[in-house]
């Protein structure tokens, strides 16, 4: 459900509540209070290629509610395992995302979305660390398996156990998982990535950050439920593993 729709739904009024099953149509449950975001040939042939991949760039930026994955152009035609993708993304560096056995390359970010992104890591790190957790902070480029055909790069992320191998680039067994959305990636994040992460049954915590409206929307796993809040301060507890992380950090300049 677009970030939008649930604000216009709740009316911002404190204790509205509804709540869904993990794997049905996407409801949610409000806990907390938003605060109210040339001549020759082969000259002109490039120029065209590059005044074309110039025009679709634009195209992609006016978007502000569009589907990320509709944003992106699909790069190798044929359809992949996470397996082969991983493995063809080794030989192909840059950033992208499995979705149904199609390769996605992804957006470029604002100045805002990346100092977000980075605040949010230190942040995560800086709390682990202040509860003596066995818990690793790793920014994005890690590797979240879905299922066998989708694979996702968050923003951030928390796993906790003994380190992983160095030279991994999947995290199999995530705990925290953090996307800083934008206007053309929250409705994907907001719907087919909340789905997404929730059917990883270490997943417990799937944290959207609105950098626009300083805003943290907090899902939580609860039994076979989902619960939501939005907080734009106080301290959000993320239990498990037990941390405690103030909203504060997550904006903080660097």
């Amino acid at each position: 459900m677009d970030v939008d729709a649930v604000l216009a739904r709740s009316g911002t009024v404190p204790g509205r509540h509804d709540h869904h099953s993990i794997g049905a149509a996407i409801e949610t449950r409000i806990v907390g209070e938003v605060t109210p975001s040339l001549d020759p040939p082969g000259i002109t042939l490039a120029m065209g290629v590059l005044f074309g991949a110039l025009t679709g760039m634009l195209r992609c930026r006016g978007r502000t509610a569009s589907d990320r994955f509709d944003a992106m152009k699909p790069l190798p035609q044929t359809r992949m395992s996470v397996d082969e993708y991983l493995a063809w993304s080794e030989a192909n560096p840059g950033r992208y995302e499995l979705v149904q056995g199609e390769v996605y390359a992804m957006t470029p970010e604002r100045v805002l979305h990346a100092e977000v992104k980075a605040a949010a890591y230190v942040a995560l790190r800086r709390s682990i660390r202040a509860a003596a957790l066995p818990c690793r902070a790793m920014p994005d480029g890690m590797t979240v398996r879905i299922d066998t055909r989708t694979a996702y790069e968050p923003d951030a992320l928390v796993y906790c156990g003994p380190r992983r191998d160095p030279n991994s680039v999947e995290v199999p067994n995530p705990i925290i998982v953090v996307e800083v959305s934008s206007p053309s990636t929250r409705r994907t994040d907001a719907s087919e990535k909340l789905a997404g992460y929730f059917q990883v049954p270490s997943i417990h915590h799937y944290m959207m950050i609105d950098p626009d409206r300083r805003m943290v929307i907090h899902h939580h796993r609860v039994g076979n439920e989902v619960e939501t809040a939005f907080l734009q301060e106080g301290t959000l507890v993320l239990d498990p593993p037990g941390l405690e992380l103030p909203i504060a950090f997550l904006f903080e300049e660097p």
